[in-house]
């Protein structure tokens, strides 16, 4: 039970852009960097990232996993990356654009057979380096098919210069450790993952 569990959790990122697409077939993103800017008398500016992941390695804990502050049964490598979605209704049409970062990630038992205690020691997104600290739930067991499973996971983020922020996914997952793009599940894996970061305005 433990070891499906642990195969189940992953995380998929993707830093969102402002995408332009009519069709499945062509879709052009257009990034525009003074969407991010806040009022000049708001207290701080924020910035949303859409991420997707693919896990790349699992292996014991090692020293990475010291600050968890509980005991890791895993550590986990995964690769962020963009995507791209039609602008007329927000389906995503490029689920792995580019890689745009990493994650380094804990994993622990609870008392609770559906939660994970999660840590993550090392996050980058796009030059954007954080911490964080948190869990992961399972809501769901055998869906959307058998053998797979549905879970949500959020971490409270750390990050030097920022004021704090945080990760939530929505991920589904089937029992393949290193994860391919696509599973014979017939979905992508793992997560989707919306951050959320707040930077002082000077």
């Amino acid at each position: 039970m433990l070891m499906r569990l642990l195969f189940a959790v992953g995380f998929s990122v993707a830093v969102s852009s402002y995408a332009r697409a009519e069709d499945d077939s062509h879709d052009s993103a257009a990034e525009d960097d003074s969407h991010d800017a806040a009022a000049s008398d708001a207290p701080f500016q924020e910035l949303v990232y859409s991420l997707r992941s693919l896990r790349l390695s699992r292996q014991a804990p090692t020293a990475a996993c010291a600050g968890a502050g509980f005991t890791p049964v895993v550590e986990d490598f995964l690769a962020f990356y963009s995507t791209r979605s039609r602008s007329r209704d927000g389906r995503i049409v490029n689920f792995s654009v580019r890689q745009v970062g990493s994650i380094t990630a804990c994993f622990g038992l609870t008392s609770r057979p559906d939660v994970l205690n999660f840590y993550a020691p090392s996050i980058d997104i796009d030059g954007i380096s954080a911490s964080g600290t948190g869990e992961c739930n399972y809501m769901y067991f055998n869906t959307p098919a058998q053998g797979s499973s549905y879970l949500r996971c959020f971490l409270r983020l750390d990050v030097p210069g920022f004021s704090g922020g945080f990760l939530a996914t929505n991920t589904a997952s089937g029992t393949e450790i290193v994860q391919s793009d696509v599973s014979h599940f017939g979905m992508h894996e793992s997560s989707f993952a919306i951050v959320r970061l707040w930077r002082p305005n000077q």
